[in-house]
């Protein structure tokens, strides 16, 4: 019976431990957690990220740059109080390149007046000696329950603690995947009349990652053109893909796209032409709202060298996190 029972439990033990073995590792130096914190936390996962920007400051107390972009998530949480309990810890930091502003007006959006708060500061240094006496000693790190604990803090300029190096992560933008766009758009095609034309563009832009859009374009401009026809048409779609980077409430891009034009002359039959272009451009949100501005600068070849410009709106469609 005992030798039965044997590889039963060797089974039952090998079956719970292959599926612990299978979860991914957490990253285990700060930096590495912050910059996954920013990246759940730019995708929309705020629980993620505040476990990940916990986790980092445990790990480096003096990581203070953690502090203020846990305080952000836990505001899109709902969690006011701990999120004015960070900024608290944040501004309390003896740092050089404080985003004060920032943090202020998250204050604000929790509720909290930054003066009363900046005086608490000043009153918890004054009673400590004029230093950041925490209760944490810099050995740990506690999270907050609301706007009543103390800073903890040793101060810095938001570097990793180890290298020194400064952390410079993007801003707090919120972009959902997809955005649909609607503008003018100018041409002007490289050939023997040197032919300008106008019209309308209509496009769509998917962000598949956090660097990289897909881009779908449709535009039809109007030229004149001398001779039989008068005013001739171009109809182009377009695909393409493009690097975006985000720096605040704007992204910029850089990509290349694949136009395919539509001609026809007289009774001719329809020929369709393709061609490569450059693309940059930028776009910025408008706050609070779902609005995106923004410009497209297309250079290139569709069968003549072509030269386009777009001045386009945007809507962003999809969730998207509240920001203050």
């Amino acid at each position: 019976m005992a030798r039965t029972a044997i590889p039963i439990i060797l089974s039952l033990l090998l079956a719970l431990a292959l599926p612990a073995a299978g979860q991914p590792e957490e990253p285990a130096d700060p930096q590495s957690l912050f910059f996954a914190g920013m990246d759940l936390k730019e995708a929309g996962d705020c629980e993620g990220a505040v476990s990940r920007f916990q986790l980092a400051i445990q790990l480096d107390p003096t990581l203070h740059q953690a502090r203020l972009y846990l305080a952000e998530c836990y505001y899109l949480l709902g969690m006011k109080e701990q999120a004015v309990g960070e900024l608290k810890q944040y501004l309390a930091a003896d740092v050089p390149a404080k985003r004060v502003d920032q943090a202020h007006q998250l204050l604000t959006a929790c509720g909290a007046d930054p003066v009363k708060i900046e005086k608490e500061i000043a009153a918890e240094k004054a009673a400590a000696g004029g230093t950041d006496g925490g209760t944490d000693g810099g050995t740990g790190y506690v999270p907050s329950t609301g706007g009543t604990d103390s800073t903890g803090d040793t101060g810095d300029t938001g570097s990793t603690g180890n290298t020194g190096t400064t952390v410079k992560p993007g801003g707090p933008v919120h972009w959902t995947p997809v955005t649909v766009e609607l503008g003018p758009v100018v041409q002007h095609v490289g050939n023997d009349v040197k032919l300008v034309a106008v019209g309308p563009v209509i496009g769509g832009r998917f962000l598949v990652w956090r660097y990289l859009e897909l881009l779908a374009q449709f535009q039809i401009a109007f030229g004149p053109y001398p001779g039989e026809e008068g005013t001739i048409r171009l109809p182009v779609w377009g695909l393409g893909a493009a690097a975006s980077i985000p720096a605040g409430p704007v992204r910029i891009v850089a990509g290349a796209e694949v136009p395919i034009a539509l001609s026809r002359k007289g009774d001719e039959e329809v020929g369709v032409n393709t061609g490569i272009l450059g693309v940059i451009g930028a776009r910025g949100a408008v706050k609070d709202t779902r609005l995106v501005l923004g410009g497209q600068f297309e250079v290139g070849y569709l069968v003549r060298p072509l030269v386009a410009g777009s001045f386009r709106v945007g809507i962003q469609i999809g969730p998207m996190p509240k920001t203050p």
